[in-house]
């Protein structure tokens, strides 16, 4: 009985998906023109970010040029690095649609 309402709850979800895509054609043109936008200013505050805590926040911190600021200038360092690539690698992933092979087996 809880797989038989798992069931009829994704068969419900699955419809509302199919409802809504109906309903919103034009967002995939309207993502192509704001997209771009939105990634440059999302780049630019985490950039701003990363910028403060290195150069303002950290001397305030340890010493500059000390073996513990050497450590957690590379601990930050290899932090930004890998927020900047995993944002990319997010904005950059294929996110699929509602008509794929893999969402309508899904919803079978």
């Amino acid at each position: 009985t809880a797989m038989k309402a798992f069931e009829t709850g994704a068969d419900r979800f699955c419809g509302f998906l199919d409802r809504l895509a109906e309903k919103i054609v034009c967002l995939d043109n309207t993502m192509l023109y704001i997209g771009p936008p939105l990634v440059l200013g999302a780049s630019l505050l985490i950039g701003t970010i990363i910028k403060f805590g290195i150069f303002d926040v950290l001397p305030l911190v340890v010493t500059p040029g000390s073996f513990a600021h050497m450590m957690h200038l590379l601990w930050a360092l290899l932090l930004s690095v890998n927020v900047l690539f995993h944002y990319a690698m997010g904005v950059t992933t294929n996110p699929g649609s509602h008509g794929s092979d893999v969402y309508q087996k899904l919803c079978e």
